[in-house]
This record gives C-alpha cells, structure tokens and sequence, in this order.
C-alpha cells in the first residue's frame, strides 16, 4: 500500500518555461550571456546548500541589462517560474485527505526553496530540497534521507519527476518512480498503484 507520494517541482508541479527562456524573450538577452551563470560551478553549489545564490548572481546583473536589485531579480525570477500544473494540487489534496503523505522532491537552491514554501507549503507535508540536505536527486544518499525522513518503506513511495536519471536514481532504491509526461499518465500510473 502506497503511504508516501513525492513530486518533482519544475516540469511536474510548476509548468513554467524555464527562467532563462523567459528573460531572454523579456529583456532581449541571448542564451550566450545567461549560460556561463546557469553552467557555473558556484551555481551548482548553491543546490548543495554551499553558496549564497545573491552574491553569486549579483556580478551578472549589468551584464543581463537588469536594473534594480538582486533581491528584484530573485523576485521576478521566482514569480515567473511558478506557473502551476493546474490539476495536480486537487490530486494531492484528495490524497492528504487519505492520509498519504505528499512532499517535493527538488533540486533547488534556497532562496526559491523559501519561496516554493511560502507558496506551497500549507499543500504539502514537506519539501524535501537538495540545498537543506547537501546532496541532490539522483543520488542514492538523497533518496535514502526521503527515506529516513519519511519513515517509510521504499515499496510504499510513488515518485514522479521529468528527468529520467532522477527516476532511475529513486529506482536503485525499489522505490516505484515514474517518468512524469502528463497529467493524463500521472493519474492513469496512480490509479495502477
């Protein structure tokens, strides 16, 4: 018997195109100028929970034209990438209301993981980001600590996430993760469960 559901953020709960994608179409920047920041080590480490995304971003605000804060960036950042997958939260709530627990499963850093929690948080039982454990999906020791955490058996958790090395990650553990398509294949792979 499933107990336990867990869901990817970005391309599984929010359907936002991708921050990068919507600057450059806003502000007229090129990919060219976004991706040494999206492709840097020290942003990487930032989804470890070692570095400060503000002081790491705030270098390339003149170089992306932005002219208020690093804070007004983070703020329009985050707003523009939390377009929600309308009909998952119904899902979510009938099964709390079942008493399964449901958390999120993310790679993030942890000023949008604030963010993800102030907005999402009364929707879930937890967040389970990688920047608050040190370590990130597909990892084994990332799943192992949704396990400790969640005090369940890896049989009884659904996992659903757009990256197919995430899903094979939580695999290596028996926990039953799916490659997340749709919201017509999510509820068809529940209903199997």
């Amino acid at each position: 018997m499933m107990k336990c559901l867990l869901l990817d953020v970005d391309g599984v709960l929010i359907t936002s195109e991708r921050f990068s994608k919507q600057y450059q179409e806003t502000f007229g920047i090129s990919n060219e100028l976004m991706l040494p920041f999206f492709e840097s080590e020290e942003f990487e480490a930032t989804h470890n929970g070692k570095g400060d995304l503000k002081q790491i971003l705030t270098p390339y605000l003149a170089k992306w034209k932005w002219q208020g804060s690093v804070e007004e960036l983070l703020e329009w950042w985050f707003r523009a990438q939390s377009t929600p997958n309308v009909k998952l939260p119904s899902v979510v709530k009938e099964l709390r209301a079942k008493a399964m627990k449901c958390y999120l499963a993310t790679n993030q850093e942890q000023y949008r993981t604030d963010y993800l929690r102030k907005q999402l948080g009364d929707q879930f039982d937890g967040i389970f980001a990688s920047c608050e454990m040190g370590c990130q999906k597909p990892s084994f020791e990332f799943f192992e600590k949704v396990l400790e955490e969640t005090k369940v058996k890896p049989e009884e958790i659904v996992f659903f996430d757009d990256t197919q090395k995430h899903v094979d990650g939580a695999k290596k553990l028996e926990i039953k993760a799916y490659f997340y398509t749709s919201f017509e294949d999510f509820e068809e792979k529940l209903q199997l469960i």
